[in-house]
């Protein structure tokens, strides 16, 4: 366990602002938080397997609360519908990080889009004050008294406040991935300097299929091999395929001396119908993830790469 005294410095350090709700409970229900809080702090009780939704900082509070409270807490809050998800949360709290909002809506799969109650939301610490505030929890006499006696804010963090709602970014992952494809496309046609565009389009090919095979590859064996629930199943493995491995090691030879050329545009071709058929699934009951940016990044570029790539190996065949 850490004092109150210093976990309020060490947040106050990192410009958050810090609310204390003082609890109106009864001695008994006090005695017993106390209680679970010591056993919870032995060494062998700990450490737990951190789920970054269901089971962080937040809920354990939530769920020690709701433990002394004899599960009214819970009894009221997860009958509240949010209208939100997690996805909207991680996208909300993240859009001014770009990688790392690019990078956690690649990874969360379609668990992430499913609404969640009141109850789920208080994963975050500000939602489970929010919800807090309001209960009514039965005495022992069985009168509902409000849970939350008094609130103070113990520090107000000078940092611009949280945004309500997460930004619509797909009009711009369009536009960067329609430059991105049209360049790559654009590097393969048979005109003055072509050979110098090529090497370019080859780099940069090479570069993007790396990145997309990779994260493809950790999105798989996630799914596969562990218990990252939340990037399970996940439809952007349509988008970001490991296959695009193979093209990385390969894209460079088909553009700076036609190798294989024909081998490579099959390659090419696949990744890009792989993407394709990801867009056209959306329209299946069933396929909910939001994925939208990432196929509007993605699809562009891998049609760009495919017909680039056929280009050069029709030039090498002798075919216009």
């Amino acid at each position: 366990g850490y004092s109150a005294r210093q976990t309020v410095a060490a947040y106050a350090e990192y410009d958050r602002s810090v609310w204390a709700q003082e609890l109106a409970m009864t001695p008994a229900q006090k005695l017993e938080l106390l209680e679970f809080v010591r056993w919870n702090e032995r060494p062998e009780n700990r450490f737990y397997h951190y789920d970054y939704f269901r089971d962080n900082c937040s809920t354990r509070v939530r769920d020690a609360l709701d433990r002394a409270l004899g599960g009214q807490i819970r009894a009221q809050l997860d009958s509240i519908a949010t209208g939100t998800t997690y996805r909207w949360h991680t996208r909300r709290l993240t859009e001014e990080n770009i990688p790392m909002y690019v990078g956690m809506d690649i990874v969360l799969g379609p668990n992430g889009d499913v609404p969640i109650t009141a109850w789920e939301e208080a994963f975050l610490p500000m939602s489970l004050r929010d919800y807090i505030q309001p209960l009514l929890v039965a005495t022992p006499d069985g009168v509902p008294e409000p849970l939350v006696a008094g609130v103070s804010q113990l520090f107000t963090a000078s940092r611009s406040p949280e945004a309500a709602a997460p930004a619509n970014r797909l009009p711009l992952f369009l536009i960067v991935g329609v430059l991105l494809g049209g360049v790559l496309a654009f590097s393969a046609a048979p005109t003055r300097g072509s050979r110098l565009r090529r090497i370019g389009g080859a780099m940069l090919g090479s570069a993007w299929s790396a990145i997309a095979g990779l994260i493809g590859t950790v999105m798989l064996l996630s799914w596969m091999l562990t218990d990252h629930f939340f990037m399970y199943a996940n439809e952007n493995l349509f988008q970001l395929s490991p296959l695009s491995l193979v093209l990385a090691v390969m894209l460079p030879g088909l553009m700076l001396s036609g190798r294989r050329a024909m081998l490579a545009w099959k390659v090419s071709a696949v990744i890009a119908a792989l993407s394709v058929l990801g867009l056209v699934l959306q329209l299946l009951p069933g396929l909910d993830q939001v994925n939208g940016e990432v196929i509007a990044l993605a699809l562009p570029v891998h049609l760009g790469v495919a017909w680039g790539a056929g280009r050069v190996a029709r030039a090498g065949t002798g075919v216009a």
